[in-house]
């Protein structure tokens, strides 16, 4: 028996080629898929929210799809963790992001999610490599870092 603080999931869940291993069927949406993911597992990653902000309809969604047993990991919006923009055209000039590790986006976020809070164990920041160019140091990093958590 597994013990009741133990919770197995994956990161993610809206995977239609998990047809016939996870779902019995496919389905429209991510809300539809996490519906039936939850009658099997008691955790997921939410990775989708790294690429963009969910929009409130989402959140319900989610939150409507699960029990209050639930739990989410969520990863947060790469708007906070990329240091610059994403180039789109290799050798292009790096273009600062003025939203890494700004509190203020971060409390938008957040304030989207809200819906989800009782199901939230831990928001994650996923940082990507910081080579020379985006930032000069670790000591820059940190302390940068440092600003934005207190």
């Amino acid at each position: 028996m597994i013990h009741p603080d133990l919770r197995i999931g994956t990161c993610s869940w809206n995977y239609s080629c998990w047809m016939g291993l996870v779902y019995t069927r496919k389905y429209r949406t991510a809300a539809e898929y996490l519906r039936e993911y939850a009658q099997k597992y008691r955790t997921v990653e939410v990775d989708s929210f790294f690429y963009r902000i969910p929009s409130e309809k989402d959140v319900l969604n989610y939150k409507e799809a699960v029990d209050d047993d639930f739990r989410f990991t969520i990863k947060a919006p790469q708007g906070i963790t990329l240091t610059h923009h994403r180039v789109k055209e290799k050798g292009s000039a790096l273009q600062p992001n003025e939203n890494f590790l700004s509190a203020e986006f971060y409390a938008d976020f957040i304030e989207r999610i809200a819906q989800l809070s009782q199901n939230i164990t831990a928001v994650m920041l996923e940082f990507e490599y910081l080579r020379k160019e985006k930032m000069g140091s670790l000591h820059l990093f940190l302390k940068a870092l440092e600003g934005f958590v207190e």
